[in-house]
C-alpha cells in the first residue's frame, strides 16, 4: 500500500507522540516536555524527552531522534510506512486511498529516487584520490568525506552508460535532473567534471545534488533543476543530520553554501544548513521553527549577505513572537563560516555565536549605521521607518518591546548629548525643575513616579492599569513596571544601573535627587512607612485629580448632556475623596 507524504504530516498532528511513547516507556512531565528513561539503550538516569509541541523525541544519552512514526519503527522494528499503518489502524484514523493519477506521480516519484540514489553510488565510487587531495587541501577530512558522502561526476558519458547497465530509460533519466536535453534533441549530463553534494530530504531521502567546479571554472556551484522530487523553497543542504542537533540545542545556524554547512559540521556546529541557491523563504523558515526555537542567521560578510540578511527580516517579522525567534551573526568583511574556521578555529566560530545579536539590534544597525540623522526630518523618517517593522510584529507584547527599544536607541544615540556621568555632574534637575511652576496633576504625576523610583518593588503588580497624562512620565513608568517584573531577576542588576542605558536617565535623576521636589523626603525617609498604603494614597490624589479636571470639562457641555454627566462625575469625587479620607487617617495612625 502506498502512502502519500501529507498523510505523514497529518498522522503526526493527529496523534500525541507522548501518548504513543507511553505505551512503551514511562513518562514523568517535566516543563514543557515529558522526560523517561531511554529504549534504545541502557541507562539508569533518564535522558530520553519527548515534546509534543515539536513532535519530537529525543535522546541526550545515544542521540536518538526521531517523530511519533520513527518511534514506532524504531521499537517494533519494522518500516516508516508500516509504522504509519500501525499507527493510524490503532487510533482510528482513516488510510488514504490514492487516485490513479496519484499512484503515477508516486511510482514516477520512488523511480526518481531510485536513480539519485544510484547516481550517489556512481559518483562516490569515482572520488579519486586526486579528488580527494583536493578536498584535504579544502580542509575536509576523510571523515566528513565519508559523513556527507561526497562524489565526483567524471562527465564524458560515463553516467549515462552507467544507467545503461542498469536498463533504465533515458525518459526516467531526464525526470531525474541529472540529465538534460539541448535544442537539437542532444542529451547531456547536467553534472561534469564536479564534485558532488547529495542533497537529501529531512526523511533522508536523496532529492537532488550541487556540483563544485575544481578550480576557477564557472559557474563555480550549480545545483539540480526543481523535479518532482525536489522543490528548492522547500529543501535545505544538511538539514537531515542537522536536525537532531537543532533539537537538542534548541537552535538551528542558516548558511549560505554547501562548504559552510560541510565546515561547521566538522567543527562540531552540526546545526547548520543550508539554502540551496535560492532566497530564504517562508517555508524554510517554519522548517528551522518546528525542530528548534531559534533561527541564527549566519551569512556572508559581503554584500549579497547583507541583502539576504534584510530579506530575512522583512521574512520573519510577522511570524515572530516570543518563543520564536531570529538572530544574526555579524561576520567580518568578505568572509563566510568557512573562511572564519579556516583562520581561526572552531573557537572563532564559537566567539561570534556567542557575540549573536537580536532582530531589533539587527534592524537597527541596518537604518542606523553609517546614515547621517542631524536634522529633524531624517530622524523622523528613521522613526517612521522603526515603527513600520514594529508594527508588523503581530504579538502585541513584542511589538510594544520593539517601539519600546527602538525609542530607547534614538534616545541613545540621536538625542543624549551628554555621557551618564556628566549626567550626574550637571546642575540641570536642582536648576530647571526648581524654578517650573506645576500644575496639580504635572506634581502629582511626578511624585508617583519619584515614589516608584524610591520604593520600586512595593509598586509590583499595582502600577500596571495606571495612566499618566504626561507622556513622557507615562513611558517612563512602563519602563519601571517592566524593569521591576522581570528586569532585576534577568539581568540582576539594579534600577539605577540600567536606567543609565535607556532615555530615561535624566527623567531618573529628576526623580532621584537627595532634594526631591515632588515628595516630602523627610517623611518618607521613615522606617515604619507603609509604603503600599502611600502608594495607593499617591494614586488616589491622582485619579481625583483628573476626575474633577474632567468634571469642570463636562460642565461646558450642552445643558441636558452636561446635567447628567456632572452628577455622575460629582457622584464619584465624593466617593473617592471619602476613601481618601479613610486613607489619610490609616496613614496617620
Amino acid at each position: 500500500m502506498r502512502l502519500p507524504l501529507e498523510f505523514y504530516n497529518h498522522l503526526r498532528d493527529a496523534v500525541r507522540i507522548s501518548d504513543i511513547v507511553r505505551l512503551r516507556i514511562l513518562l514523568t512531565k517535566k516543563g514543557n516536555e515529558y522526560l523517561g528513561v531511554c529504549p534504545f539503550h541502557d541507562e539508569k538516569t533518564p535522558s530520553f524527552t519527548v515534546n509534543d509541541i515539536k513532535k519530537f523525541y529525543h535522546c541526550f544519552g545515544c542521540g536518538a531522534h526521531g517523530d511519533v512514526i520513527r518511534f514506532v519503527s524504531e521499537t517494533y522494528g519494522i518500516s516508516y510506512k508500516d509504522s504509519a499503518i500501525k499507527i493510524a489502524e490503532e487510533n482510528g484514523i482513516e488510510l488514504p486511498k490514492l487516485s490513479p493519477l496519484q499512484e503515477r506521480a508516486y511510482e514516477e516519484a520512488d523511480q526518481i529516487y531510485n536513480i539519485l540514489e544510484l547516481a550517489a553510488q556512481f559518483f562516490v565510487s569515482n572520488l579519486s584520490l586526486e579528488v580527494r587531495d583536493y578536498l584535504g587541501k579544502r580542509g575536509i577530512e576523510d571523515s566528513t568525506i565519508n559523513d556527507f558522502a561526497i562524489g565526483y561526476a567524471p562527465g564524458g558519458g560515463e553516467l549515462e552508460r552507467f544507467f545503461e547497465k542498469k536498463s533504465i530509460p533515458l525518459k526516467d533519466l531526464l525526470k531525474s535532473g541529472l540529465f538534460g536535453k539541448k535544442e537539437d534533441g542532444r542529451i547531456y549530463e547536467v553534472f561534469n567534471k564536479r564534485i558532488m553534494f547529495p542533497i537529501r530530504n529531512s526523511y533522508n531521502k536523496m532529492v537532488a545534488f550541487g556540483g563544485r567546479a575544481i578550480g576557477d571554472a564557472m559557474p563555480k556551484y550549480i545545483n539540480s533543476p526543481e523535479t518532482v522530487v525536489f522543490k528548492k523553497s522547500e529543501t535545505m543542504y544538511g538539514e537531515n543530520l542537522a536536525t537532531s542537533h537543532a533539537y537538542k540545542d534548541n537552535y538551528s545556524i542558516l548558511v549560505e553554501g554547501y562548504m559552510d554547512v560541510i565546515a561547521l559540521h566538522q567543527a562540531g556546529f552540526k546545526q547548520a544548513v543550508a539554502c540551496l541557491g535560492t532566497a530564504v523563504t517562508q517555508n524554510h523558515i517554519q522548517r528551522l521553527w518546528r525542530t528548534s526555537d531559534e533561527i541564527i542567521a549566519c551569512l556572508d560578510g559581503d554584500n549579497a549577505g547583507i541583502r539576504a540578511s534584510s530579506k530575512i527580516i522583512d521574512l520573519v517579522m510577522p511570524s515572530i513572537t516570543a518563543d520564536k525567534s531570529v538572530s544574526f551573526i555579524q561576520l567580518p568583511a568578505s568572509l563566510d563560516p568557512d573562511d572564519l574556521i579556516k583562520s581561526g578555529g572552531k573557537a572563532s566560530f564559537q566567539k561570534v555565536l556567542n557575540d549573536r545579536i537580536g532582530l531589533s539590534e539587527m534592524i537597527w544597525k541596518k537604518e542606523f549605521l553609517g546614515k547621517n540623522f542631524k536634522t529633524a526630518e531624517s530622524r523622523a523618517s528613521l522613526e517612521k521607518v522603526l515603527d513600520g517593522y514594529s508594527s508588523l510584529v503581530k504579538d502585541n507584547t513584542l511589538r510594544a518591546n520593539f517601539r519600546r527599544y527602538f525609542k530607547d536607541m534614538i534616545w541613545t544615540n540621536l538625542i543624549r548629548k551628554k555621557s551618564s556621568m556628566e549626567y550626574k555632574k550637571s546642575s540641570i534637575p536642582s536648576e530647571l525643575y526648581i524654578s517650573k511652576k506645576y500644575s496639580e496633576i504635572e506634581f502629582s504625576e511626578f511624585a508617583i513616579c519619584a515614589f516608584m523610583v524610591k520604593f520600586p518593588q512595593v509598586v509590583l503588580g499595582a502600577a500596571e492599569d495606571l495612566r499618566l497624562v504626561d507622556q513622557e512620565l507615562n513611558d517612563f513608568k512602563e519602563w519601571v513596571v517592566e524593569f521591576i517584573n522581570i528586569g532585576a531577576e534577568c539581568r540582576n542588576i539594579t534600577l539605577e544601573e540600567e536606567v543609565k542605558n535607556s532615555r530615561f536617565y535624566n527623567t531618573y535623576l529628576v526623580l532621584s535627587g537627595p532634594n526631591n521636589l515632588f515628595l516630602d523626603t523627610s517623611f518618607f525617609n521613615k522606617t515604619d512607612i507603609d509604603q503600599k498604603l502611600a502608594f495607593e494614597l499617591l494614586c488616589k490624589k491622582h485619579y481625583l485629580l483628573l476626575l474633577k479636571q474632567e468634571y469642570v470639562e463636562v460642565s461646558k457641555g450642552g445643558f441636558d448632556d452636561a446635567q447628567s454627566k456632572s452628577f455622575s462625575y460629582l457622584k464619584e469625587i465624593q466617593k473617592i475623596s471619602k476613601e481618601l479620607i479613610q486613607l489619610s487617617e490609616k496613614f496617620i495612625n
